[in-house]
């Protein structure tokens, strides 16, 4: 139901699920947005190794420690596993020319 001034929305009245539903869409296009973001990133070679990263930032800000466990570095290899089929999957036949973290050659 919508509230109307002057002939203008001014409030609309929904029950609690279709507002839950609503909220629920909009962190998908959040959480699409981010992917699609990073998914760009990775095509135009805007990536490097989380391990790279770290060393940089050890380097730049002492006071920081940042140190990976083998928790987080199987979770990053998880995660690059996921990614390099992903790239693969959306690239057929010319999946081995892929490596890790890399631009696809497809997508140029």
């Amino acid at each position: 139901m919508a509230l109307t001034v002057n002939g203008k929305v001014a409030a609309v009245v929904q029950d609690a699920d279709a507002y839950q539903k609503l909220l629920d869409t909009a962190a998908r296009a959040d959480v699409y947005e981010a992917i699609s973001q990073g998914a760009e990133d990775v095509a135009h070679g805007r990536v490097r190794p989380a391990r790279d990263a770290f060393n940089e930032l050890r380097r730049r800000h002492m006071a920081y420690r940042v140190e990976l466990t083998l928790r987080a570095e199987l979770d990053l290899d998880y995660l690059y596993s996921r990614i390099d089929a992903a790239v693969m999957a959306s690239c057929g036949a010319r999946a081995q020319t892929h490596t890790r973290l890399r631009c696809c050659p497809c997508a140029d």
